[in-house]
Order: structure tokens, then sequence, then C-alpha cells
């Protein structure tokens, strides 16, 4: 949905921008902007928070040099999601440090691996 109304509003190509794109943050009236890099939802936690209705008092948000560590407080170290934001050659993506039983990386984790 962002990208979608990133691109409309001509934003898709800017390696960082602010997106005049109407997404909602809780609020009774959703913000109008939120900061994109190639269309994509910037690898920010501010970003993060604001395009979806996590709690800071539930999760713990990091970022650090575009990726955004999604975790929800009291979980296990490696029961997280990253978003990895946009480049100027690749979407962003979602990847995750859980392992499964052979340790092999799991897209998400899951009850059994956290």
């Amino acid at each position: 949905m962002v990208y979608s109304k990133a691109s409309l509003a001509g934003k898709e190509k800017d390696a960082s921008e602010t997106a005049n794109i109407g997404i909602g943050d809780g609020a009774a009236t959703p913000s109008t902007s939120v900061a994109v890099v190639y269309g994509y939802l910037a690898g920010t936690s501010a970003a993060i928070l604001h395009a979806t209705d996590l709690s800071a008092d539930e999760w713990n948000i990091t970022d650090t040099g575009g990726v955004v560590t999604i975790q929800q407080k009291g979980a296990p170290a490696t029961c997280n999601i990253k978003y990895n934001q946009a480049t100027a050659t690749s979407v962003s993506t979602f990847t995750s440090d859980a392992l499964d039983e052979n340790d092999a990386p799991l897209p998400f984790p899951t009850a059994a691996n956290c």
C-alpha cells in the first residue's frame, strides 16, 4: 500500500523523501506523511511505528543503518522480524534471526521456535 501511494505521488525513485500518502497510525484522522526510500517505508523505527498499529509499550523497535528490528518485549533475542530498507537496486524485505530445529534460517519466527 505504501509503495503504491508513494508511486502515485511520484516518490518511488527518491532515495529519501517524505511522501504525503495518508497512512494511519491508529488515530481517527490518519497522518498524511511518512518517510519513504525508493517508495517503500524508510528503515526507521519512526516510519514503522507510524505505518503500523504496533505499540512501543509492547514491542522493542530499534533501527540501525536502514534495518528495523521488531521484537515483542520479553521474547528471546532470536524471536524478531527485521525490516530491511529498500535500496536503489532492491525492494524492501523482511527477515528474521529465528532458526528451525536444524539451525536453518526461518523467514519469520514461530511459536515453536521462540
